[in-house]
C-alpha cells in the first residue's frame, strides 16, 4: 500500500499469484484496506499540521496497527465464506484456528512482550533480532483476540477507531475496551500464559481462541 497527502490518493497492490497462495491472495487485500481504514482514522487535521503523524498519540502501537490489520482481515475472511467461493482452498475453522494458533506459538517462542515492539525505534531493533513477524504482527494480532473478547464482537472492536482522531489512541483504547493500556498489558500477559497451543487439531470452543468459531 502507497499514498500521499498531496494529492490525496491511496493505492493498494498485489504482488503475488492467486495461484501462488489463494487464500492469502483474499486475505492480504483486506490487510492493506485495514491500513487504509486505519490511516483514514488514525490522523487529525492537527496531527498533520503538527508533524505528528509518526507518533502513536494518533496512529497507535506498531503491534497495534499490523495486528489489528492481521486479525481483522482473518476474521472478516473466516466470516464471510462466500469470499472463497471461486477458490479450490477454503478459510474454515480448522484454517483459522491453525493460524491462530501459530501465531500465539510464534510469539510465544519470541520470549518477548508486544510492549516492545510500539515504536519505529522498536521495529527496527527487532528487525536486527529477525522478530518483527513474531511480536508485531503475531503478537498484535493475539492481543486484538483478547481485547475482542472483552467486547465480544467484530462491529463493536471496530468502534474504537472513529474516537482516534478526536481523543487519541490511548484514550480511545481506553473507551473502547474498559481499560488503560497498562492494565491491557499485564492482563494480556496473564491471557498469553495460560493459552495452549493447538495446531494438529482445531481449537475447542473453551479454548483461549475457540468464541471464534462461531461465525
Amino acid at each position: 500500500m502507497s499514498w500521499s497527502l498531496n494529492p490525496n490518493t491511496m493505492v493498494i497492490t498485489m504482488t503475488m499469484s492467486p495461484y501462488q497462495d489463494p487464500i492469502q491472495f483474499v486475505i492480504g487485500p483486506i490487510h492493506e484496506y485495514m491500513h487504509a481504514y486505519q490511516t483514514v482514522y488514525g490522523y487529525s487535521e492537527k496531527a498533520v499540521a503538527s508533524n505528528q503523524m509518526g507518533q502513536s498519540l494518533w496512529r497507535g502501537p506498531s503491534w497495534w496497527m499490523e495486528g489489528s490489520a492481521t486479525f481483522v482481515s482473518s476474521l472478516y475472511c473466516y466470516q464471510n465464506p462466500v469470499l472463497f467461493e471461486d477458490i479450490t482452498d477454503r478459510w474454515d475453522w480448522e484454517a483459522y484456528s491453525r493460524d491462530l494458533n501459530t501465531h500465539l506459538n510464534n510469539y510465544k517462542k519470541s520470549r518477548k512482550t508486544i510492549q516492545q515492539g510500539a515504536t519505529y525505534d522498536d521495529w527496527n531493533l527487532l528487525e536486527n533480532e529477525n522478530l518483527v513477524h513474531e511480536i508485531i504482527y503475531s503478537g498484535g494480532s493475539i492481543a486484538c483476540v483478547f481485547l475482542i473478547q472483552q467486547c465480544r464482537s467484530l462491529q463493536k472492536f471496530m468502534e474504537i477507531f472513529p474516537l482516534i482522531p478526536e481523543i487519541g489512541w490511548g484514550e480511545a483504547f481506553k473507551k473502547s475496551f474498559g481499560m488503560p493500556v497498562e492494565a491491557f498489558y499485564m492482563k494480556f500477559q496473564k491471557f498469553v500464559a495460560n493459552a495452549k497451543v493447538s495446531k494438529e487439531t482445531p481449537s475447542e470452543k473453551e479454548s483461549w481462541c475457540g468464541f471464534l468459531k462461531e461465525r
